[in-house]
């Protein structure tokens, strides 16, 4: 039960609670004694008067509708939770702030006219629309998926599996003609040289691009690069 008596330890949480700025209702609250008890004191302790609640001005109904949480507590010094009470009390929507288009990224000029649509969002991990829109800004355009062969009617159910298009000679014996075609076996659809990519997109590369490849999800790397993929994933060159 409390008593009338103050603690020295009550004081100075008395002292605390008010340069925190609290209300007296919420130091009433807070220490267990009632608002009168707590003014005595205070009086005593020489606190001066509490800080009186803010309340709601009148112009906020007029000019709080359109604005976000964050620009309500800015322009009126109020809490997040003080905000949010006078907005749910004039019936405003809640305001969501406007985002920033996502930046592109500095390689995209070079890296991204390499790769399709999808792969380009994959390989970024960005939506399509950011892709188009780097596109725009970049003016260049993206490459067009690589077609697959349609499927034949009344041919075995073993042949209509889709598959994808492999340029380069995968039989042409080199190791990285070897190791692209592992690529492929495990799933990496669309593995080939970068020399058949049109002028614009390869002209930045060294020896017009005969010594690199483009593989999906990585974009065009060098074939060296593309070698040591195809080792991490079980590929070995023969003795």
């Amino acid at each position: 039960m409390m008593t009338n008596i103050w603690t020295p330890a009550e004081k100075q949480r008395l002292r605390d609670l008010s340069e925190q700025g609290m209300t007296l209702a919420n130091i009433s609250t807070a220490m267990g004694r009632s608002e009168k008890a707590i003014q005595a004191m205070r009086s005593k302790l020489g606190l001066g008067e509490p800080r009186s609640p803010i309340t709601m001005p009148d112009e906020f109904r007029a000019n709080g509708c359109g604005m976000t949480i964050r620009q309500i507590m800015e322009r009126y010094r109020i809490c997040y939770n003080k905000a949010s009470a006078w907005r749910d009390a004039c019936g405003f929507p809640r305001i969501q702030p406007k985002k920033s288009p996502t930046r592109m990224p500095d390689d995209f000029r070079e890296v991204g006219p390499t790769m399709s649509m999808n792969e380009a969002a994959r390989y970024y991990r960005a939506h399509n629309r950011a892709v188009r829109r780097w596109h725009a800004e970049a003016g260049t355009t993206s490459r067009a998926p690589v077609a697959t062969p349609k499927k034949r009617l009344g041919t075995p159910s073993t042949y209509n599996i889709r598959q994808p298009i492999q340029f380069g000679a995968p039989g042409d014996g080199s190791i990285a003609g070897a190791a692209a075609n592992h690529l492929r076996r495990i799933g990496y659809t669309n593995v080939y040289k970068a020399t058949v990519l049109d002028i614009a997109a390869r002209k930045h590369l060294p020896d017009d691009g005969r010594q690199y490849y483009c593989v999906s999800g990585k974009g065009l790397i060098h074939q060296d690069e593309m070698i040591r993929l195809a080792a991490h994933h079980g590929f070995r060159q023969a003795a």
